[in-house]
C-alpha cells in the first residue's frame, strides 16, 4: 500500500513541475486594457524582444494609431490650413488639426516641433509667391504616411494589409513593394517618421 501511495506521489510531483515549466515558457504581453497572449515559447522568440517587448508593444501602438488615423482622416483634415487670399498658413487651424490628430497622445513633443517647423517653412515659402493658385509644395503629400497615395494607404490600413516589424531599433512599416516608412518610438509615442532606411 505504501509503495502505491509513493508512486502516486512521485507522478503528481513530476506532472506539477511539467505544468509549471510550460506556464513559465509562455509570453504574455499586457497593457492597461488588454492581455495579448503569445503561444510561442521563450526559445522561439528573440531575446531582445523578450527583454524589451519592443517587437510587440510598438507595433501594437502603431496599429492603434493607424486605426484611429484611418477612421478620423477626413475629420482631421476637414479644414484647409492654407489661406490662399493672404498666402499664408493659418496656424489657428493648424492647432485645431493637431488637436484632432491627438498629437499630444500619439506623438512626442519633438515630433510636434518638427511638424510645426515644416509648416513654418512652407509659410515662409508661399509668402514669396506672387499668386498662390495650387496646393503648396510640402502640403501635396501626407506628412504622417509620407505619400501622395493617401487613399491607397488608408485602404491598406483599413484592411490591415501592411506589415510592421522591428529593424535596428526602428519600426519598419511596409505598405507596398514601393512604399515603406520607418518610425522611431520614444516613451511609447511616435518621435520620427521617415521614408529613408535609418539602418543603412
Amino acid at each position: 500500500m505504501k509503495s502505491i501511495f509513493l508512486i502516486i506521489l512521485i507522478f503528481y510531483s513530476f506532472y506539477s513541475c511539467k505544468v509549471d515549466n510550460e506556464a513559465n515558457n509562455k509570453i504574455i504581453v499586457s497593457d492597461s486594457k488588454n492581455d495579448i497572449r503569445i503561444n510561442d515559447t521563450i526559445n522561439s522568440v528573440k531575446k531582445s524582444e523578450i527583454a524589451s517587448n519592443i517587437g510587440f508593444d510598438s507595433c501594437y501602438l502603431i496599429n492603434n494609431f493607424f486605426t484611429f488615423y484611418e477612421k478620423n482622416y477626413l475629420t482631421i483634415y476637414e479644414e484647409d490650413i492654407v489661406n490662399y487670399q493672404n498666402q499664408s498658413i493659418d496656424f489657428k487651424k493648424v492647432n485645431t488639426m493637431f488637436n484632432k490628430l491627438k498629437i499630444n497622445e500619439y506623438f512626442t513633443q519633438s515630433f510636434e516641433i518638427e511638424y510645426l517647423k515644416h509648416l513654418k517653412n512652407i509659410d515662409t515659402e508661399i509668402n514669396t509667391i506672387k499668386t498662390l493658385t495650387e496646393v503648396p509644395k510640402g502640403l501635396d503629400y501626407d506628412y504622417i504616411l509620407r505619400s501622395q497615395d493617401v487613399d491607397e494607404l488608408l485602404a491598406l490600413i483599413a484592411s490591415a494589409k501592411y506589415k510592421c516589424s522591428k529593424e535596428c531599433g526602428y519600426l519598419k512599416i511596409i505598405f507596398t513593394n514601393t512604399h515603406t516608412i520607418y518610425i522611431d518610438i520614444k516613451e511609447n509615442k511616435i518621435d520620427k517618421i521617415s521614408i529613408f532606411n535609418p539602418c543603412k
